[in-house]
């Protein structure tokens, strides 16, 4: 019995947090993706630096410079991330609106071989296709403001999850 009850505590706190975490997606979109960005930042920073100097501190002549040249790109992503965060944001919408105009493409290329076989409602899969490359293109022209949308529908879904984990912590235990 002393499982359940730790499973439900646990089941409670998860919903709880997840809860908390969508509230503030929602509330503070823009800075959370910020804030994701200025963590990747230095997450590619830390290891950049030490790619860099470690080598250069033990003086080791024989350094590859293939270790440094990713060195020297990992810490300029990650200073590029830190210090101009709304990077992170555009680059997450660039390859959600790249990844739906290539979807597009494949659907409009689809509609064609479908007309050529003689589908009657080839016309419809055409039409996807075109609203995919719109949809895509909006994107790419809009990219942070698409990533905030994004952060926020991410909000929901936490809220979502959160609610199920009460419910289930206060239906299954």
């Amino acid at each position: 019995m002393k499982t359940l009850r730790i499973t439900r505590k646990n089941l409670v706190i998860q919903g709880v947090i997840f809860i908390l975490l969508g509230i503030l997606f929602l509330l503070f979109p823009e800075e959370i993706l910020k804030g994701i960005s200025v963590y990747l930042g230095i997450l590619m920073l830390v290891p950049g630096v030490v790619m860099i100097v470690l080598p250069l501190a033990r003086n080791e002549a024989g350094t590859s410079p293939v270790v440094l040249t990713e060195g020297v790109l990992l810490t300029l992503f990650g200073l590029l991330f830190i210090f101009r965060p709304e990077i992170v944001g555009k680059l997450l919408a660039l390859f959600v609106g790249l990844w739906m105009i290539g979807g597009g493409i494949m659907q409009v290329a689809g509609s064609a071989s479908q007309k050529s076989m003689g589908w009657r409602y080839w016309w419809t899969q055409f039409l996807v296709g075109i609203l995919l490359i719109i949809a895509g293109l909006v994107i790419l022209f809009n990219a942070f403001s698409v990533s905030v949308v994004l952060m926020m529908w991410f909000g929901v879904l936490l809220i979502i999850f959160g609610i199920y984990y009460l419910v289930l912590a206060f239906t299954q235990y």
